[in-house]
């Protein structure tokens, strides 16, 4: 009987194969997405490279402004809930 089982799982796997395949990219793109959104380290990284750019002339002042403030919001928000 275990065998049947493995057999339709084969004969089934032109059709899941892809499924599967497709759910796994999500999965990994949905990790990816968190990460940006919630990390801390990552949220510090982004303000550091604003920075950067506001030092070297790269962006004006207040785009700087507006986005270390954004990004302040965002990880005083992430620490607070326990990221």
């Amino acid at each position: 009987m275990g065998g049947s089982g493995g057999l339709l799982g084969l004969l089934l796997f032109p059709l899941t194969g892809p499924v599967r395949s497709m759910i796994f990219v999500l999965e990994q793109l949905r990790e990816l997405v968190d990460k940006e959104l919630y990390d801390p380290k990552t949220l510090e990284r982004h303000l550091m490279e604003v920075r950067v750019l506001y030092e070297l002339g790269e962006i004006a002042e207040e785009d700087y402004l507006r986005a270390e403030k954004t990004l302040t919001e965002r990880l005083a928000e992430i620490r607070q809930e326990g990221w």
